[in-house]
Formats: structure tokens, C-alpha cells, sequence
């Protein structure tokens, strides 16, 4: 599809009222393109037509996962992903704060429009479960201040999204996940995350239909 000359836009007919989204900047210096639909921003990057790009996270102190697609209200496209590790030697604030850092740089580089995350349980170790709501309150804290929204799925939900089947192991969610997007060999934590992107875009109701 042909881009749009820049040229054709006002600042005020790209914008959404109120946004300050860093993708939004992006288009303003010509790296991606938008174009006014009622409702939702809709963009064009590397020739597809856009109503989201969405980042999924899989929070852990230790990994966190994350992963990018594109969606056209139709079809997801592989984006990116990869594995936030943390230093298990380093302080709990140290650790938290190169978690804030590194997703910061994947959204600045990336240019999500929204952000889907996992929700957290309480397990049978008190301590791992606290470290990980630690992880998952900075991912939630990173997509506030870029001004992303977040919303929140339960692992049986990703799980029956991709697979089919809420009790999937972990292998069988990275090789769908692959196999959906046709993105090469993923680690476990970064399949995890691209399936939450993947579940997002198939319960998100928020996308208009475009005529």
C-alpha cells in the first residue's frame, strides 16, 4: 500500500486529542505515517496498514519477556522480541531499575500503541510471588509514563488464545506461537510475551471496523 505524503497532513488531523504517544513523534518526523480514522489512529509501517502495534510483557524479576506484533484488524505480524535478565547478585532496586531502563528503550525503539501483560497469582512461595508483582509493577509503571494502556490477561486466556487449550505447557505455547507469526526459534520467556501480544489482539474490542 502507498504511503501518504506527509504533506496531506496537519499536525491536528494525525493527532489524537490529548496524545503525546511516542509514535505519534515518530510520525511527525516522517519515520512512520498516520492517517485520521474515527475513534483509533490507524499508521502505515514498512507498507502494511496498522490499527496496533502491540507489546506483550511477561514480567519476572529475574526474565522478563517481551514481545511485538502488528495488527491490521485481521492478520499479526511479527515485530520483535526478546529477554530482559537482571543480575540475581545486584540489590532489588538495582535489578527493578534496569527492568524500567531496558523496557523503556524497547518501547522508545519500537513504538508500541498498547501493551498487554500477564496477570499475577499468588503461589505457594510468598517471596517469589512478591518479587514477581515487584517486576510486573514496573512493566505497568514503564507503559504509564510512555502514556501506553495496559491490559491484563490471565494465563489460561493466553494459553486457550494461541493453543486452543487453557493447560498448554510452555513448549507447545512457543512452538504455536512461532508458527503464528513465522518468526524462527523464540526463547520460552519472549514466546510467552508474543502470546500475550497474540491474545490481546484477538480480545481487544476496542478497534473500530474500517470501511
Amino acid at each position: 500500500m502507498k504511503k501518504p505524503a506527509m504533506k496531506n497532513f496537519s499536525k491536528q488531523s494525525i493527532i489524537p486529542s490529548g496524545s503525546n504517544n511516542l509514535a505519534v513523534e515518530k510520525a511527525l518526523r516522517g519515520e512512520i505515517f498516520f492517517a485520521k480514522i474515527p475513534i483509533y489512529p490507524v499508521f502505515f509501517a514498512k507498507g502494511l496498514f496498522i490499527l496496533a502495534r502491540i507489546l506483550g510483557i511477561d514480567p519476572g524479576l529475574h526474565r522478563t519477556g517481551w514481545g511485538i506484533v502488528d495488527y491490521d484488524g485481521f492478520h499479526l505480524k511479527y515485530v520483535a522480541h526478546g529477554v530482559i535478565i537482571s543480575d540475581s547478585a545486584d540489590k532489588i532496586e538495582v535489578r527493578l531499575g534496569y527492568i524500567y531502563k531496558m523496557l523503556s528503550n524497547v518501547i522508545e525503539e519500537n513504538t508500541p500503541t498498547e501493551v498487554g501483560i500477564e496477570q499475577v497469582f499468588v503461589n505457594n512461595n510468598p517471596m517469589s510471588s512478591l518479587k514477581l508483582g515487584m517486576a510486573r509493577g514496573v512493566a505497568i509503571c514503564v507503559a504509564s509514563v510512555m502514556d501506553l494502556a495496559v491490559t491484563e490477561y490471565t494465563p489460561n486466556k493466553i494459553k486457550k488464545s494461541v493453543v486452543g487449550s487453557g493447560h498448554a505447557t510452555k513448549d507447545q505455547v512457543s512452538i504455536m506461537v512461532q508458527k503464528l507469526l513465522n518468526c524462527g526459534s523464540v526463547k520460552l520467556d519472549a514466546a510467552d510475551a508474543l502470546a500475550i501480544a497474540i491474545c490481546h489482539a484477538h480480545h481487544a474490542t476496542h478497534y473500530p471496523v474500517i470501511t
